[in-house]
């Protein structure tokens, strides 16, 4: 075992790096808290770290050769003080880590065991044994504690570097408990086994050191994991808007059809196989807005799109391409067995349901279909639907008739 003089040496060596490398995390978790959004247990673990320092910085200045006997008490008390603040801003933040911040604001408790760690402290300022005994009163339940908060923390929160964490805290909880009981055995007079003795004397510096590294890497590496977390999400979140937002980009706000964008985009996609391309026009619109008034009319257009859909299946698709001009594309289908479809349709579409304005309002509409073989053909298709839907608006030889029109090869109605 060393002698006294190397003993205090290599402790006094050990408190000063154990001092530098806390200078350097205190600044690592003041830039890091600084950066991102706010985290309020990260915050709390910056002002831990911080207490730690100023505690540490203390000590050191407590040992120092030119300090006189009441410097030597301020520091001793400011040593305790900051060593207090510093372990009870590690369970604060595990708390806050793992049910969230407390909106009431009550951290009366946590005044209670500072307070006591402080009036406790005060008639031994000129000894440091002392002083770290009464550390150890405070640090051992506080520590395991926090351990525990960690180390039970519910998914999705319970990673590897949370329970790094815990079992970090609960190392140092196991490291302080060794301290007190070589504390009691020494008071006692019944000496703690030599090895306690050995670290507790001339190493527990940095033993504290290494704890306090790896606790320091774990706490980095949750708010790491947490910042990764809420990115995810917001991605996720900015995908979902991104997909709303499209969807409704591509559909008709009045009567909730697919719009003239989508048909283009639509249109550019159809597979290769071929279908049936309807035109449909809404008769007599500018009546019904005429004497009843445009919402009136409103209420129409989307009566008639929402009774069109009913009759539709599902790889069916139908978009309003003008005021009361509607689109349907069926691929696959047979135009003449649509046609017969959408004639039926169209005939037993009930009228809108009479209101306090107006009165019930029949339903009436002209249509024209034609085949298309591919998506090549399709606009040929839909100007020749289109021409056979103004034959029926204007009584032409298609008025009141079903169309039928040849299928191309191999199409059928699904």
């Amino acid at each position: 075992m060393l002698d006294q003089e190397t003993t205090r040496a290599v402790s006094l060596v050990g408190l000063g790096i154990q001092t530098a490398l806390t200078l350097l995390l205190a600044l690592l978790f003041v830039v890091l808290a600084r950066t991102g959004s706010e985290r309020r247990y990260f915050s709390i673990w910056t002002r831990s770290w911080c207490g730690l320092l100023v505690g540490l910085s203390a000590l050191c200045l407590f040992f120092a050769p030119a300090s006189s006997p009441v410097a030597r008490q301020v520091f001793a008390l400011v040593y305790q003080t900051g060593k207090a603040l510093y372990f009870l801003g590690l369970a604060w933040g595990a708390r806050v880590f793992v049910r969230g911040p407390d909106p009431s604001r009550r951290r009366w408790w946590a005044a209670v065991p500072f307070l006591a760690t402080i009036a406790m402290s005060l008639p031994f300022l000129g000894t440091i044994e002392w002083l770290v005994a009464v550390q150890a009163f405070l640090a051992v339940p506080v520590l395991a504690w926090a351990a525990r908060q960690m180390t039970f923390t519910r998914a999705p929160r319970r990673t590897a570097a949370v329970r790094a964490c815990g079992a970090t805290l609960g190392a140092m909880s196991v490291l302080w408990a060794l301290y007190l009981l070589e504390f009691v055995s020494r008071t006692a007079g019944f000496p703690a086994p030599s090895l306690v003795q050995h670290l507790v004397a001339g190493f527990n510096s940095y033993l504290d050191l290494l704890l306090e590294t790896l606790l320091a890497f774990g706490m980095v590496l949750v708010r790491n994991e947490d910042a990764q977390r809420e990115l995810v999400a917001a991605h996720e979140a900015l995908g979902e808007a991104h997909a709303r937002l499209r969807e409704s980009a591509l559909h008709d706000p009045l009567t909730a059809a697919l719009n003239r964008r989508a048909f283009d985009e639509h249109t550019e996609a159809l597979p290769s196989g071929g279908g049936t391309v309807v035109a449909l026009d809404l008769d007599g619109l500018k009546g019904v807005n005429d004497r009843w008034g445009h919402e009136v009319g409103d209420d129409l257009l989307r009566h008639f799109a929402a009774s069109m859909r009913t009759q539709l299946r599902d790889s069916d698709r139908i978009y309003r391409t003008g005021g009361d001009e509607f689109v349907v594309i069926a691929p696959g289908a047979d135009p003449e067995k649509l046609s017969l479809r959408i004639a039926r349709a169209l005939a037993g579409m009930p009228p809108l349901p009479a209101s306090a304005t107006h009165p019930e309002v029949a339903v009436s509409a002209s249509w024209g279909a034609t085949s298309f073989a591919s998506p090549a053909e399709l606009p040929r298709a839909l100007r020749e639907a289109d021409a056979r839907m103004y034959e029926r608006k204007h009584g032409g030889p298609h008025r009141g008739a079903v169309v039928a029109v040849p299928a191309p090869k191999g199409v059928s109605e699904g």
